[in-house]
Formats: C-alpha cells, sequence, structure tokens
C-alpha cells in the first residue's frame, strides 16, 4: 500500500498589537510667508488648499481602520491560534497650534515600543507625521483655517521591527512602508479642539478693479487684507503684494474673538512664540519679549527663564478698528514718548503706531475689541509697566 506523507510548514510570526487615539484640532499659519487671516469659529472647518511646500502628503496605507485588534488570532509555539491582547490606548493626548505647527503629547503606555502618529484633513485619508520612542511629535507646514485630525497608536514591535529599531539614533525618524509595522488600528476616540492661535481676519468688497504686479482684484471680489497703512490695505495674491486703497472698498468685517470670551493657556502662547520666533529666524536680547494676539486681542509678556521665553504677565487690550486696523508683525519698540496727544506711556512700534496708555474719557469696556485708529490701548498702569520695562529694541510681535 503506497502512503503519501503530508508536510505542512507552519511560519510564526508576531503580530504588532496597537490602540489609538484621535484628535482634532485646527491649525494655525499657511504656507505662504504672510499667512492667511483666520476666520470665525464658525468658519474654520472650511478647507482650503493646504499653500505649504513641505506637507507630507505620504499615506500610510497600512493602517486598516476597519480591522478590530481583537480579531486578529496570534499563533502560539504548538501553532495553535491565540487571541492578541490590545495595548492600552494613549491618554492625556494634547495637541498645541504653532505657528504653521503643531505638537502632540500623550502619556506612555505600559509594554509599548514605540508609537504611530497619524494625521490627516478633517474627513479626509490618515497619513503618516512620523514613529517616535517618545511621548511626543511635531507636524510643520501647516494650513490656517483647516481643520486637521491627529491620533496616537500604541505599537508592540515584531522581533523583526524590534531588531530594526534598535539602529535608531534619533526619536523621529520615517519608516513609512516597512512591513514590521503593518497592523489593524482600534477605533479612534476623537478630542475636539476649536480654540488655537489665529488672526484677526479683515475682509472687503471691491468697489471697483484693481490690477498690480500682474494680478487682478476684480470689481465685486471678496478680498482679505493681511495688513494695513498709510490708507491701504495689503492683499496677497499668489505670491504678490497688492495695495488697496480704503475709498476702493466696502462692505468692511472683522472677524475674531471679542471681549472676554477665552484666552489662551500659558503653555499654548509660550509654544507659539517658540515656533514663530523660529520659523521667521528671529530672536532677542532683552529681558522681555511681547505678543500682541489680533484674534483674541490680548497682550502677553514673556520672560527669558533658563533658555526659553516664558509667560509673565497677560492682559486685554483694544487694537484698531476694521477701516483703520493695527500694523501687525514683527517689530520692536523704536522710540518712547511720556505723553502724546493727552494720553500717557507711548511705546512705539511703527511710526506713531504703539502700545498706549488710555484717555480718561475712554471706557475700559472698548477692551477686547477693536476700538482704536491704529495703535494698541491698554490701561495705563499696564502701559507704564511696558514703558518702565520694556526698553527701546524689545520685541513686539503682532500676530
Amino acid at each position: 500500500m503506497k502512503m503519501t506523507k503530508k508536510i505542512i510548514s507552519l511560519f510564526v510570526s508576531l503580530a504588532m498589537v496597537c490602540t489609538m487615539t484621535s484628535v482634532s484640532v485646527f491649525a494655525t499659519g499657511n504656507g505662504d510667508n504672510e499667512g492667511e487671516q483666520p476666520t470665525t469659529d464658525t468658519q474654520m472647518t472650511e478647507n482650503i488648499e493646504d499653500g505649504s511646500g513641505d506637507v507630507d502628503e505620504d499615506i500610510n496605507e497600512d493602517i486598516n481602520e476597519d480591522t478590530n485588534v481583537a480579531d486578529t488570532p496570534m499563533m502560539n509555539q504548538q501553532g495553535t491560534a491565540t487571541q492578541s491582547t490590545k495595548l492600552a490606548a494613549p491618554t492625556n493626548v494634547k495637541v498645541l497650534a504653532g505657528y504653521k505647527s503643531v505638537k502632540i503629547t500623550w502619556d506612555e503606555v505600559e509594554d509599548a515600543d514605540a508609537y504611530n502618529v497619524g494625521w490627516r484633513k478633517s474627513g479626509g485619508t490618515w497619513g503618516r507625521v512620523t514613529i517616535t520612542k517618545g511621548t511626543e511629535a511635531e507636524k510643520k507646514g501647516l494650513s490656517s483655517r483647516t481643520g486637521y485630525d491627529f491620533r496616537v497608536m500604541a505599537i508592540k514591535f515584531t522581533e523583526e521591527g524590534r531588531k530594526k529599531s534598535s539602529g535608531w539614533k534619533t526619536e523621529d525618524i520615517k519608516h513609512d512602508g516597512d512591513s514590521y509595522l503593518n497592523a489593524p488600528t482600534s477605533d479612534p476616540t476623537t478630542i475636539s479642539k476649536k480654540n488655537t492661535v489665529n488672526r484677526l481676519r479683515i475682509s472687503f468688497t471691491m468697489k471697483r478693479t484693481k490690477k498690480a504686479n500682474g494680478k487682478t482684484l476684480k470689481k465685486g471680489s471678496r478680498q482679505y487684507a493681511e495688513n494695513f497703512g498709510l490708507g491701504k490695505y495689503t492683499v496677497y495674491k499668489g505670491g504678490k503684494r497688492l495695495r488697496v486703497p480704503r475709498v476702493m472698498v466696502r462692505n468692511i468685517k472683522a472677524s475674531y474673538v471679542g471681549r472676554g470670551k477665552w484666552n489662551y493657556s500659558p503653555e499654548e502662547a509660550e509654544y507659539f512664540l517658540g515656533t514663530y520666533l523660529k520659523a521667521n529666524k528671529v530672536s532677542s536680547n532683552k529681558k522681555y519679549t511681547i505678543w500682541v494676539s489680533t484674534y483674541t486681542q490680548h497682550l502677553y509678556v514673556f520672560k527669558k527663564v533658563n533658555g526659553n521665553w516664558k509667560v509673565d504677565r497677560s492682559w486685554e487690550i483694544a487694537m484698531g478698528k476694521k477701516t483703520t486696523p493695527s500694523p501687525t508683525g514683527n517689530k520692536v519698540i523704536q522710540k518712547k514718548v511720556k505723553k502724546h496727544h493727552g494720553i500717557k506711556w507711548w511705546n512705539c512700534y511703527s511710526s506713531w503706531n504703539a502700545l498706549h496708555g488710555f484717555r480718561s474719557s475712554w471706557s475700559s469696556r472698548i477692551l477686547g475689541r477693536l476700538a482704536s485708529n491704529g495703535c494698541v490701548r491698554n490701561t495705563n498702569d499696564k502701559a507704564q509697566w511696558i514703558y518702565q520695562n520694556c526698553p527701546k529694541g524689545t520685541r513686539v510681535i503682532l500676530y
């Protein structure tokens, strides 16, 4: 009797086990050098074209959102299928929005070898930010007024993956396409974050057509201004700068938070300042640096502590009206005048545009609102503090 032998070869691989946490956030800044003005909170979910050139558009095809980790069997040493055990989901996930970037942080997960941080435009397809052994990651090159989702996945490596990861020299290396990272994900947990660093947005309708620098602003079109000075709004189109006289526009509107709505936490303000200074390659050798938030109508004073800028104090201010917006950008205090036009404590940062005090006839109710002719109004005690503690050359960022 002829017998046939059947030989069965079992190839056992240790699957990675992972879980997910997702975070939704609106990033600040765009790919253009000058940036675009933010919308109101109700408009912030609109998607715009990402103008940055350094956004990682590679899509993580390895992540399968429809597969549940608990449904994926593993093999034990005897070749018997066993049920895998999920790692705990990353907790205390936070997203800080900075200048054209965000930082994602989370708590360490027990038994995790590393973390896969994913991102997408809200409602889009998931891509990969980075694989890291640490508990934070940063995504750069994001657009303003665009909603983004971020998620963190804890990873348990295969034996092959563990060997490869031992050669990592930094904690922020991309490993797209490596087979040892293949793993299903759990259902993501979503955390919403609506209030992020943003800018005052001035918009208007053109009364008539204007042509300049090879660009055309058509009559009746809606435009968004970056700045204002000498009676003209500054508009950027395709990287070109156009100056539009105020007499050529109508139906002017301003979008910002408004009086007493909310304020940035010290952690948010500090991260924004750090990313802004780094991106614009500027520094300060003075004791203090000032940030005037055009969106929240708040002024923040930072002090250098162990090499890092930390929030020292902050308060509400009143910037220029929508018809006479305050000049914005990276400035320094150029001159100081104790009294001018009956107003005390002038700290001029752009010609006669200044951080100054109050007239006796002004009500404190204007704070947190657009009210001036281009200056930044402070209560007299706050303006005096700047006058006495922030010398000429102190950096003033209006954003």
